[in-house]
């Protein structure tokens, strides 16, 4: 990684790489806002709501405006427990396969 990556946080491979490279980012960007609308629709029942720390919000926000490698990978480094959205959203993982059958059936 060059000087310039450090600073300004330039494309470098990552440990996810692997999955991001072939996942449907798309798909992962879904998965993760119906995670959200969860969690506050859960918050609201209890009379509260979620925070979210202003890091994870950027880099959010990023990757959900423009659901692409680099901006996944600033994601997963915000939040790394996100990964496994990705690994399921590769061909042949759990939420891909799920989101295959109900596109077929016409159901999503």
């Amino acid at each position: 990684m060059s000087i310039f990556q450090k600073l300004f946080g330039g494309t470098s491979k990552s440990k996810y790489d692997a999955v991001l490279n072939v996942c449907d980012l798309a798909m992962v960007r879904d998965e993760i806002i119906d995670f959200h609308k969860m969690v506050n629709a859960q918050a609201e029942a209890e009379g509260g709501k979620y925070l979210f720390q202003a890091d994870y919000v950027a880099a959010w926000e990023n990757f959900r405006d423009n659901p692409n490698t680099e901006s996944a990978r600033r994601l997963l480094n915000v939040a790394p427990t996100l990964s496994r959205y990705s690994e399921a959203c590769v061909p042949g993982g759990d939420l891909f396969a799920a989101n295959s059958f109900l596109k077929k059936r016409g159901l999503k």
